[in-house]
């Protein structure tokens, strides 16, 4: 397929074009318009010109489908355009930095409690948190990107003792899992390690119209079953929000602040209670601690929240 070279951009010849489909099952609204914002705290002072040049390697010699474009159909519904061949002028990623001349223990201070502090706190907004490592300019949404924007934004905020890896991608490329992965392949790189084939560069990840009893089993999982929702149904689920709008008509993004010890604590605590009670080894996370801790805490509120009312 060939299109105009100015439509990426490229003024000249027309560039041969690969066009891969992004399912509809990832495009759903608000999905299309999401662009998650990742910042990576490195105690390290990090050298930007390594980074820079194993995001480059990644995306040309790799995982290609990181340097496409995302462009809308004539339906409505996005799409990748990926050159055949990146030409020389080609922007793969977005990339900036800024230095700072002092360590990093300002912003420590704000971001992270005192150290006698034994609880659970709140710290600052996310939003202040966010001034302080992304760029001004860059968009929020992906449909504030410019024309022929790239798929990854990365800023680099270069301490004396700290460096601070802010990552922006689409909802639609990946979720914090697939970026995650994008991480792994990313500094395995400066490491030497060579990443593994990208999968479902261009198809979708997921099992999509095959019959779950014909996936093999040892790539099938279920918990549990899910439906789509009946078109009355989502306004009777809508309904029920509008009360909290109300009460609540703006959002508030905080952090909210578990000091190590005390998820390692009820770790422990937690897995030695299992172990007596099923008689063998346990495996839990900090990750499973703090999701536990976070349910029973919403459980709670509601259930208040439901007899104040």
């Amino acid at each position: 397929m060939k299109i105009q070279a100015e439509e990426m951009g490229i003024k000249g010849a027309a560039a041969a074009m690969e066009v891969i489909p992004i399912p509809e099952t990832d495009q759903h609204k608000p999905v299309p318009d999401l662009r998650t914002r990742t910042f990576f705290i490195v105690d390290d002072a990090l050298d930007e010109d390594v980074l820079r040049k194993a995001l480059e390697r990644l995306i040309c010699d790799h995982w290609r489908k990181l340097g496409a474009r995302i462009v809308p159909r004539k339906v409505g519904f996005l799409e990748y355009h990926l050159p055949k061949v990146f030409p020389d002028n080609y922007e793969l990623f977005r990339w900036s930095s800024k230095g700072h001349a002092h360590s990093f223990d300002e912003f420590r201070s704000k971001m992270t409690p005192a150290a006698e502090q034994k609880g659970v706190e709140f710290l600052s907004s996310m939003h202040e948190i966010d001034t302080w490592f992304r760029p001004s300019d860059w968009p929020f949404n992906r449909s504030a990107d410019p024309p022929n924007s790239p798929i990854l934004y990365v800023h680099l905020s270069l301490f004396t003792d700290v460096t601070v890896i802010f990552v922006s991608i689409p909802h639609v490329v990946a979720d914090q899992l697939g970026k995650a992965s994008i991480i792994r392949a990313w500094l395995g790189l400066v490491e030497g390690k060579q990443p593994p084939p990208m999968h479902g560069n261009n198809e979708d990840v997921l099992p999509g119209k095959t019959p779950f009893n014909q996936i093999p089993k040892d790539k099938a999982y279920r918990k549990g079953k899910i439906r789509v929702r009946r078109p009355l149904e989502n306004f009777f689920v809508n309904l029920g929000l509008i009360p909290e709008l109300i009460r609540h008509p703006k959002e508030e993004a905080h952090i909210l602040f578990f000091p190590h010890f005390l998820t390692q604590s009820l770790r422990e605590r937690c897995v030695k209670q299992l172990e007596e009670a099923h008689k063998g080894p346990v495996v839990l996370t900090d990750g499973d601690v703090l999701t536990a801790i976070l349910t029973k805490a919403s459980l709670i509120l509601w259930s208040r929240r439901d007899r104040d009312d």
